[in-house]
């Protein structure tokens, strides 16, 4: 099942805006990126078609989506960039927490995304393996 989470306040997104992304720039290496396990996904307003861009306030910034030059903004708003992050309540910097067997709704396997093309949710794939949203089953770790 695909999804299109975005900031709050955004709304949904169209496939379009994945369209506009030229590539996916990591601030890990591909081995970091397999311990994490999942990121976050969301759409993100910028003023710039390149370069890192502020992640929400307590979360870290793992990757971003580079636009291609003839992206389009909105008028008043400016850009929306796709941005994988990661919060200190995640499974990568605190193992035993909350999200132990669990993924938030807006999980993502970082080694699967490719520009220009919705990410699969993790979140609502473990539904269709039998399990309740966002639950780790343990017989697929």
């Amino acid at each position: 099942m695909k999804h299109d989470y975005c900031e709050e306040g955004i709304g949904p997104m169209e496939h379009d805006y994945y369209e506009q992304e030229d590539r996916i720039i990591w601030l890990a290496n591909r081995e970091s990126l397999a311990k994490m396990g999942y990121v976050r996904e969301r759409f993100q307003i910028a003023a710039i078609r390149t370069g890192p861009v502020g992640p929400p306030r307590g979360e870290e910034l793992i990757g971003y989506a580079v636009l291609k030059q003839t992206a389009a903004g909105e008028p008043g708003k400016g850009l929306r960039r796709r941005i994988f992050t990661l919060q200190p309540v995640d499974r990568y910097y605190d193992p035993q927490g909350i999200f132990r067997d669990r993924v938030p709704p807006e999980a993502i396997d970082p080694l699967k995304v490719q520009a220009g093309k919705p990410s699969d949710s993790l979140a609502h794939k473990s539904l269709f393996e039998g399990g309740s949203e966002g639950e780790i089953r343990s017989d697929r770790k």
